[in-house]
This record gives C-alpha cells, structure tokens and sequence, in this order.
C-alpha cells in the first residue's frame, strides 16, 4: 500500500449541495472497492480558476490523502472520467518529509 493525494474538481453546476454527498460517495467507493485507508478529507471550498476549464470558471475543490495499491490509480481514474459531476481528478504520490 501507498499513500496518495487524489484532488478533485467537481463542475458545481452538477451539484446540489457543497460537494460532501460527493465526498462521502468516493470515500465508500475507496473503502469498498479498493480496501483503502482514508487518512484525511477535506472540502476546500469553492474557488475560481484561473483559466476557464471546459466554459467554466468555478469548481468545488476535494482533496483526499488516503493508502491504496499503485494498480488501483489507473482504475480510480477511470471510474471517474466519465462523471459528469467531476471536471478534473489527478491522484499524486503522497510523500511528505518528516
């Protein structure tokens, strides 16, 4: 098991609430599916970007540290991309100097 960051960009047009239905579906999805172990959530709000993304200027931002096996990245993501609720989702190796 490895430990990983996933940050996630829901299109806040697709969602009813501030994301934490969202939230608490992929937190089951990576207990259940996965086995992994979730260290730490966080919703970050609602934030402006930079560029638009896809005609849109806003997405509710989700950040996610959780342990799971390299093999199941590919497959997270896949799972995924094809939400509508979901603009962006990039997982990163999670490896924080002590």
């Amino acid at each position: 098991m490895k430990k990983y960051e996933t940050v996630i960009i829901l299109d806040e047009r697709n969602i009813n609430d501030d994301g934490s239905e969202f939230l608490t579906e992929i937190e089951k999805f990576l207990k259940e599916d996965f086995s992994s172990k979730i260290e730490k959530t966080e919703n970050l709000g609602r934030k402006q970007f930079a560029r638009e993304m896809n005609k849109r200027k806003t997405g509710i931002y989700l950040d996610i540290i959780h342990e799971m096996s390299p093999e199941n990245v590919v497959a997270l993501r896949d799972k995924f991309r094809l939400d509508n609720r979901v603009l962006r989702l990039q997982t990163f190796s999670y490896d924080k100097p002590e």
